[in-house]
């Protein structure tokens, strides 16, 4: 008997969007699906073009809270073994959930999938996100989370979970912002994260996003602090489960990234030494087993040059980091060579 996939959709103001996040999880070409949309409490038309769809989908309403409350709002209602959240802006292709259940067995916590880049027109953008290695295994990715506390993940449209590690985990804290990164840092504790190469979703880009509009170094201090209080929490969640406290930020690159910035420009943030950030920030990539040797040159490289240029030049070369927007075809071009999956 097949297993039951349940998609569940949280849109906020996308009403111009959210039909064909729900047309696509209708034309999945899977028999037994359920499809949750939980609007959160939006004040544009996406209300009634949800409630167009009839007993298609389950529409949940509720006032706004933000995205990790829809989410436990609608495992209360979730019946699936399967569980999809679709970002309303997003769009997954038709043999999404035939692939992902292909790939499913007994004892996986998590199977994960690139998304090919669209513009808000809905056009191609001409490129895939993340950019999966082959050898990412489960085993790799426990490995990578041992030394590193960090794996190459999809955002949340690129993820299926299963529902014995979703019941373990939820509800979560509703002070969570990004519920995506907090489940897939304590996945690979639960089972095997399995990673496919194939793209199943379209990941739209907004151009006119939070960190587009608000970029600054506070910004990237602000998730830098809000990164390292996740990983306290975390922590507190493993040991209370398993009796470990296996989660430091330090050894993430990415987080590594985003403290060298804190130091580089508010400094009064940052206690560490320049040399205890550089170093921390070569161990961040040395030890990555997911990393290529261009990767972690590239990645180095980027370190080298926050730390020792002016900081009229250095916050140019942190936006190409953390605005992709911001960034010229030749630095895509770069990137792509480097093997920079982020």
């Amino acid at each position: 008997m097949p297993i039951k996939a349940s998609i569940i959709i949280s849109n906020y103001n996308y009403g111009r969007f959210v039909a064909a996040a729900i047309d696509s999880a209708l034309g999945q070409d899977w028999p037994d699906k359920q499809i949750i949309v939980v609007d959160d409490g939006s004040t544009d038309d996406s209300r009634a073009v949800i409630s167009s769809y009839g007993p298609q989908v389950l529409p949940l309403f509720k006032e706004n809270g933000g995205q990790t409350s829809a989410a436990n709002l609608a495992l209360r209602h979730c019946t699936g073994d399967l569980i999809f959240f679709l970002d309303s802006d997003d769009i997954l292709l038709p043999n999404a959930l035939t692939t992902v259940a292909r790939a499913w067995y007994q004892g996986v916590s998590k199977i994960q999938f690139p998304m090919t880049m669209i513009r808000e027109d809905g056009s191609d953008a001409g490129s895939i996100y993340p950019n999966f290695r082959k050898t990412q295994t489960p085993e790799r990715v426990r490995r990578s989370m041992a030394l590193t506390s960090f794996y190459v993940s999809s955002p949340t449209s690129g993820n299926a979970w299963a529902r014995n590690f979703i019941d373990q985990v939820f509800p979560l804290p509703e002070d969570i912002r990004f519920f995506d990164g907090y489940l897939s840092s304590l996945s690979p504790f639960f089972g095997d994260v399995v990673t496919l190469t194939t793209p199943l979703v379209k990941y739209r880009i907004n151009t006119n996003n939070f960190w587009t509009r608000e970029f600054s170094p506070k910004l990237v201090a602000d998730a830098a602090e809000e990164e390292a209080a996740l990983g306290g929490r975390l922590n507190r969640f493993l040991d209370e489960k398993f009796g470990i406290r296996p989660v430091d930020h330090r050894k993430n690159f990415t987080y590594m990234m985003k403290r060298i910035v804190t130091k580089k420009f508010l400094p009064s943030r940052c206690d560490d030494t320049w040399q205890a950030v550089m170093w921390l920030s070569y161990r961040s990539i040395v030890n990555n087993p997911n990393l290529s040797l261009k990767t972690q040159l590239f990645v180095g490289l980027w370190f080298l040059a926050v730390w020792a240029t002016p900081k009229f030049i250095a916050i140019r070369i942190v936006k190409l980091r953390f605005v992709p927007s911001y960034r010229p075809p030749i630095v895509g071009k770069l990137l792509k060579f480097s093997g920079w999956r982020g």
